[in-house]
């Protein structure tokens, strides 16, 4: 089990980096994707928006399946819709499906944000400010590669420049999917889901406390005690 935790450290990060930069390449290529689909500037909001309620609806009972399932079970399942309907987006027949499919990749958003945080607290229990160090540094690296990822889009198409990281995703879910089953206590900090749920309009930009708990850490939201 400590080799696989080993090797499921780099994987969960490269997969949070991989995630970010999902999070943003769709601005550098939203004046096409609005051109094509004769869409007024004015509705162009509603994409990322839409992206942003699905993983609300997600983010929170994210770490109670993670604490039930196994977290990077549940961050992979994250990985892996996140992946698909990224995937799927190039084959959409209109801007409504677009907001639709990018609704579901929130959601899949969600449900890796604080399960895979929590891998890495309990892989890195001795560790846990350097490991979250790495977990903010990969998805920093993966969101400046998003802002520039028109020059991609300009070399091979903005559908094929959407549709490879989708797919990259789908492969990083599955891989997470046949993890060990990290798993945790299912109790809740009221306090600290009342901060979560305060927070949630900073999106990513609020990274989520760790404090000390007499029974361990908690971390994002209070629901992933280890």
């Amino acid at each position: 089990m400590i080799s696989r935790g080993l090797n499921l450290f780099p994987l969960v990060l490269f997969s949070r980096g991989v995630y970010s930069l999902m999070w943003f390449f769709l601005a550098p290529v939203l004046p096409a994707i609005l051109r094509e689909f004769r869409v007024d500037p004015a509705y162009a909001g509603l994409l990322p928006a839409a992206f942003i309620i699905g993983a609300a609806v997600t983010q929170i009972p994210a770490s109670y399946l993670g604490a039930v399932y196994g977290h990077d079970k549940v961050a992979g399942l994250g990985m892996l819709i996140f992946g698909v309907s990224s995937a799927l987006l190039p084959l959409s027949p209109s801007w409504e499906w677009l907001l639709l499919l990018r609704a579901v990749g929130g959601v899949g958003a969600g449900l890796f944000f604080s399960t895979a945080g929590a891998v890495l607290i309990a892989l890195r229990p001795r560790a846990v400010g350097s490991a979250l160090g790495w977990y903010n540094a990969s998805f920093n690296i993966g969101a400046f590669v998003g802002y520039y990822w028109g020059f991609v889009a300009s070399a091979i198409g903005w559908r094929a420049a959407i549709a490879l990281p989708g797919l990259l995703s789908a492969a990083l879910g599955v891989l997470l999917l046949r993890g060990v089953g990290i798993k945790t206590s299912t109790s809740i900090s009221r306090s600290a889901l009342i901060y979560g749920l305060a927070s949630f309009p900073f999106g990513a930009q609020c990274m989520p406390p760790i404090t000390s708990q007499p029974r361990g850490y908690t971390y994002l939201k209070g629901l992933a005690r280890i």
